[in-house]
């Protein structure tokens, strides 16, 4: 009788341990592996850094537009762009000229 006894205050003393334990595991897993984890804070970061180089890369094209379209307004009209806009849209070339089209 006094086994079981000494054996069921053991485990009295060690619940908060085992408690402990488990709630550690709990956390940590969810720490590692949950929608919250460190793993998707880097695939987050990744997809970031992606998104960022796509918008750079979209902001320097639109950037190469707008200046085109400055230069092709009333006032500041530069010739060799207007023609080059012509030769391209309208098809215009010289007699002396060979055209190639790049698909």
């Amino acid at each position: 009788m006094k086994k079981l006894v000494h054996n069921t205050y053991g485990l009295r003393e060690n619940v908060l341990v085992l408690l402990g334990v488990c709630l550690g595991l709990y956390f940590g897993w969810h720490a590692v592996y949950g929608a919250r984890s460190f793993s998707q804070l880097e695939s987050l970061q990744h997809a970031l850094v992606q998104r960022e180089s796509a918008l750079d890369s979209i902001s320097a094209d639109r950037e190469s537009l707008e200046a085109k379209v400055k230069m092709m307004r009333p006032g500041s009209i530069s010739r060799d762009l207007l023609e080059e806009q012509a030769r391209y849209v309208l098809g215009y070339k010289r007699q002396d000229e060979l055209v190639v089209f790049d698909n």
